[in-house]
């Protein structure tokens, strides 16, 4: 048994042709959907997915069981400036073969420089990017080239749903997000702006729940200066540390001390690290070693509620929620955490 996948938005179908001839669907079974027969194959749709890696196991129960799995990779590229309509109708055009969108397709595989529009495109990340006076560090052809890189490889996986895209586009981002340190010169204060879009793409939202009196911060070193986000809904790159604080409006809460946090991350061949507190950093510094695990709690916690949290890890997608001093992560795995949500959360 082989299975096939499709995907459109959020949405994975699965299509396979009958084991030993059995067209019978009820002997099929596929988790969260049901299987049906459309003309010679079986098929199954999971709607609605999350973006991220999802295992799909398709099992076939007859008289000699067989089970196939598939990755259905729900994948959104929030450095583009276009909406679901326009990158379904991109792909629909081209599938038709209808002009001038198949023509441009051609182009965009055939003639665009350097690799960029290629899966096998290897990015030229550099700590810093500048130009003009004061002096700047340079390299912006590497980082232009790789913002583009990034783009037309998402675009080439809108159109061909081939995972190779997606991994370039994430790759090629990540690996600016690991290096990046300083955006100087002339346009220091716009450059760095455009790096957080164009660049820094393979962002997350880090979203925080209402508890009366307090709000997370997230904090990011995109360049010399550290750029905070005190929203209920900020967006940065995942990189090699964390910062993480509460702010505590002191006309919300009358009389209790401020709420403090406490955590602690598993680093890339240097195993757990001390819990440390409120913005101070967790993780290491220049050595571009990935997070693999984090705990979270609470301190001085007059509000009687908790800390829900959850990560996104490389391959396996969400995890589940939990609470309080509890490790979110995969265990003897080596796998990179890409995205974290932290709510505060009442009893």
């Amino acid at each position: 048994m082989e299975v096939m996948q499709e995907v459109d938005g959020n949405n994975v179908t699965l299509f396979w042709y009958p084991v030993n001839g059995d067209r019978n669907p009820v002997n099929y079974e596929v988790q969260e959907a049901i299987v049906s027969l459309e003309g010679e194959l079986l098929t199954a749709q999971l709607n609605n997915l999350e973006i991220g890696a999802h295992k799909i196991q398709v099992n076939y129960k007859g008289s000699v069981p067989k089970t196939d799995e598939v990755l259905g990779i729900i994948f959104q590229h929030t450095g583009i400036s276009h909406s679901q309509e326009e990158l379904t109708a991109m792909k629909e055009h081209i599938a038709k073969k209808e002009e001038p969108w198949y023509s441009d397709y051609q182009k965009l595989k055939s003639t665009v420089s350097d690799q960029m529009s290629s899966w096998e495109f290897t990015p030229n990340a550099q700590e810093g990017v500048g130009i003009g006076t004061p002096e700047g560090h340079g390299n912006i052809v590497s980082f232009e080239q790789s913002a583009n890189a990034a783009y037309f490889n998402a675009l080439q996986w809108v159109i061909t749903g081939e995972d190779k895209y997606t991994n370039t586009a994430v790759e090629v981002l990540n690996a600016w997000a690991n290096q990046l340190k300083i955006v100087d010169g002339r346009d220091r204060i716009l450059g760095a702006a455009i790096s957080s879009y164009e660049v820094i793409g393979s962002s997350i939202e880090l979203s925080a729940s209402a508890v009366p009196g307090y709000q997370f911060v997230y904090w990011l070193d995109v360049t010399t200066n550290k750029v905070i986000c005190e929203a209920t809904t900020c967006k940065f790159t995942l990189t090699d540390d964390i910062e993480i604080r509460t702010i505590y409006e002191e006309d919300a809460i009358p009389g209790q001390k401020p709420l403090s946090i406490s955590y602690r991350t598993h680093v890339q061949n240097e195993g757990w690290q001390e819990f440390v507190a409120d913005g101070v950093m967790s993780g290491t510094k220049g050595k571009s070693l990935r997070l693999e695990g984090i705990e979270i709690c609470l301190d001085n916690n007059a509000i009687g509620g908790s800390v829900e949290y959850r990560t996104h890890v490389q391959n396996e997608g969400w995890q589940d929620w939990v609470r309080d001093d509890t490790m979110s992560s995969t265990t003897g795995k080596n796998l990179r955490l890409e995205a974290i949500e932290i709510h505060l959360v009442k009893r």
